[in-house]
């Protein structure tokens, strides 16, 4: 014991490197690269940014896939990693595998408990409590519960940096403080999830106002005005270096199905429940009965760990500055957002508090509970291990009340389903079960803490020396956030499916982007190419054109034709992605035509104003005219068209701003037909037709957001190489 202990005290003299080998060991089925990464790491984001990664090596700007839902502006998802400098850099310099997904991943779990550590001791909480909420952090219920949920996981591992920035700011008022918020905002903006954003904005807003206060009473006008400066400035930055997504964003707006916001119904779904608030204390039982805690399992998992919960509960009995009270009543209000339609809070906000209408999952609030209540709990740790005697009986009591809490969930669990424990430890335990029950993993965990909580009290009891008491500590919070995570991960994190396995399936995958098969699109249907974790978004592994694939990101207009004219747009579906055709009809013929089921393949429907550009009547199809690729990429679809009369030439790609056509050099219009696809007139004879995708404000936005961003991460190598080497 006393070696293990010397080994841990010598460890915590580097907290870098012991985040690190916490994290690698933690996380470890993924950071050996050993399981699969589960359900929407595969199905949406590694196809996602395999796309991006795909683009970049051809020196392709990402700005559109061509493969699913018809084709979509991928630069305008905030979720695809587009305009993320992270992606870039893997996908630029090695491309995307299910490996590189995995050391993402690792890399931000890193990351986000180095930011944590930063953001504690920017509080003016000690070294000590600091890392171990480090600690509790990385093997939170966002991390663990979110896995499956990227864009989450990169917000929860900016948003402590941003704070920390921002802190800086208010200590220090330093230009390089200001570029390095700027910094962590933007990478905030293209990497996390808007609606972390959209709630991040309002707690600066806050601190921003009790800040202002602050340096106004402290140091005077001159040095509030260099605050407001210095943070208008990182705004200013960040905003700058966003602005390709801005631009991308509001170009899409307009076309898109949740454009306008989601209604409330959605914005209620998947509270974080008042059952699911079991998991502050037995996070194991979430991964059951979904139905039971009314919200989906990613959605469920609030744990901090046990001896932060104690701690947290402990601060309510210390005395504490005006700014941890904040967090603590912001904490408490994101738990009754959390909560959806349990609580009033989440309907108050969706209809009087901008931004926030246009997100699902209340759950997400959680996240602001959990950095929140770390926080308290990192401070009366600070204040305990600091040497105040009258804690001490504070912490015994909330100790045992604790234990005696678990103690009533054991016990409270029916008799016949206590589990078999050797057949659980043997056949359930740390995998992903059928066949175990809510109640059994209550009970079985509920031992295990108490396991924990005795083990708290004993060291209370028998060891008096703080410091041995602390490394004590780093022990059981160490172990308790390893085995919460490796309990819950098989259900969350991973399958059980090896990573080399997917790879190998992959390496079979075309590179580049070869000419999409002229077969009628309906048969790139991806139930039929499925593979093991691999079952959405396959058409951008198979590079063929395809009308499903799992996205939020909808048109209005596929969305009318699959919710009203479901029968219309299947048999849409039964034509190769680029064919000709004579038969055209005004769009609000449509709505007759489907109800009599007279319709065809062939049949367009253009609005009336398209409409009246040509004349139906010369229009002429004969059986030999032929449509086929010359050239594919992205951005630029060549098509050679033969034909013996005018006719129309359609594109089974979604008709969106930036779409331009040409024939044989020359610049034609692009007609939406059938109320979504593209199509333009070819005259008779041979014919060059080519597709291009371009927005000049978004190829210039890309300009300033990327060497701007070289230039800010320049800037600020050298303003901190100076800083360093005068210390």
């Amino acid at each position: 014991m006393k070696l293990v202990l010397k080994t841990i005290g010598n460890r915590l003299k580097n907290p870098y490197i012991l985040l690190f080998l916490i994290t690698i060991i933690g996380y470890w089925q993924v950071a050996l690269m050993h399981f699969c990464l589960k359900y929407d790491m595969v199905d949406c984001y590694y196809p996602w940014r395999y796309l991006v990664g795909e683009c970049l090596q051809h020196h392709i700007l990402p700005l559109w896939n061509p493969y699913s839902a018809f084709g979509q502006p991928i630069h305008a998802d905030p979720q695809s990693g587009a305009w993320y400098p992270v992606a870039w850099l893997i996908g630029y310099l090695r491309g995307y595998d299910i490996y590189a997904m995995s050391f993402e991943f690792i890399l931000h779990i890193y990351l986000a408990g180095i930011g944590m550590f930063l953001l504690i001791q920017r509080l003016s909480i000690s070294r000590k409590a600091a890392l171990l909420t480090a600690i509790a952090y990385i093997f939170s219920g966002l991390f663990v519960g979110n896995a499956q949920h990227f864009t989450y996981i990169i917000s929860a591992c900016w948003i402590p940096f941003i704070l920390y920035g921002f802190m800086e700011i208010y200590h220090h008022q330093k230009i390089q403080n200001a570029l390095l918020l700027s910094l962590f905002l933007f990478l905030q903006i293209s990497g996390g999830y808007p609606a972390f954003t959209f709630i991040l904005i309002y707690l600066l807003i806050f601190l921003f106002i009790g800040f202002f206060v602050g340096v106004y009473t402290k140091n005077g006008a001159k040095a509030l005005w260099k605050y407001i400066g210095l943070n208008v400035l990182s705004v200013i930055i960040a905003l700058a270096l966003s602005s390709v997504i801005l631009f991308s964003v509001i170009q899409v707006v307009p076309y898109i199905s949740r454009g306008s916001g989601v209604d409330l119904r959605m914005a209620m779904f998947c509270p974080l429940s008042p059952q699911a608030l079991i998991s502050f204390i037995l996070p194991y039982a979430t991964v059951k009965d979904p139905g039971f805690f009314d919200t989906d399992i990613s959605m469920a998992n609030v744990y901090i760990g046990l001896i932060p919960l104690i701690f947290f509960v402990l601060s309510f009995f210390i005395r504490k500055p005006k700014l941890l009270w904040f967090f603590l009543g912001f904490g408490v209000f994101c738990l009754l957002a959390a909560m959806g339609r349990y609580t009033p809070v989440r309907g108050l906000l969706y209809h009087y508090v901008p931004l926030m209408n246009l997100f699902r999952f209340p759950s997400i609030f959680r996240y602001y509970v959990i950095l929140c209540f770390l926080i308290l709990a990192a401070y009366a740790m600070d204040k305990y291990l600091d040497g105040d005697k009258k804690l001490r009986k504070i912490i015994h009591s909330i100790a045992w009340s604790l234990a005696g809490l678990l103690a009533v969930f054991v016990i409270w669990q029916p008799i016949a389903n206590h589990p078999d424990l050797i057949d659980f430890l043997g056949k359930r335990i740390f995998r992903s079960s059928n066949s175990s029950t809510l109640s059994q993993h209550i009970f079985f965990q509920g031992i295990l803490q108490l396991l924990f909580i005795g083990g708290f009290i004993l060291v209370l009891i028998k060891k008096t020396d703080l410091k041995k008491q602390f490394l004590l500590f780093s022990i059981l919070l160490i172990t308790d956030g390893f085995l919460n995570e490796q309990l819950n991960a098989p259900y969350t994190v991973f399958y059980s499916i090896k990573d080399s396995e997917v790879k190998q399936y992959t390496n079979h995958f075309p590179r580049g982007f070869p000419l999409p098969s002229l077969r009628n699109v309906n048969l790139n249907a991806e139930k039929g190419i499925s593979y093991g974790p691999l079952w959405k978004n396959l058409n951008i592994f198979h590079k063929q054109i395809g009308g499903d694939g799992f996205t939020p990101f909808r048109f209005t207009a596929f969305e009318i034709l699959k919710d009203s004219f479901p029968s219309f747009l299947d048999t849409i579906t039964a034509n190769p992605p680029v064919y000709l055709t004579a038969k055209v009809f005004p769009a609000d013929s449509l709505k007759t035509h489907y109800r009599r089921k007279d319709f065809s393949n062939k049949y367009l429907y253009l609005n009336r104003k398209d409409y009246a550009m040509i004349s139906p009547a010369t229009l002429q199809h004969s059986p030999g005219d032929t449509a086929y690729f010359t050239s594919f990429s992205p951005v630029s679809i060549g098509i050679r068209v033969h034909s013996e009369g005018t006719q129309l030439l359609s594109l089974l790609q979604s008709n969106f701003s930036g779409w331009q056509v040409s024939i044989n050099g020359k610049p034609v219009p692009v007609f939406t037909s059938n109320l979504l696809f593209m199509s333009a007139i070819v005259p008779p004879g041979e014919s060059e037709v080519i597709f291009h995708y371009n927005i000049a404000s978004v190829r210039i936005a890309f300009y300033v957001s990327f060497f701007g961003f070289i230039t800010l991460v320049i800037t600020l190598l050298i303003l901190y190489g100076n800083r360093y080497r005068k210390l």
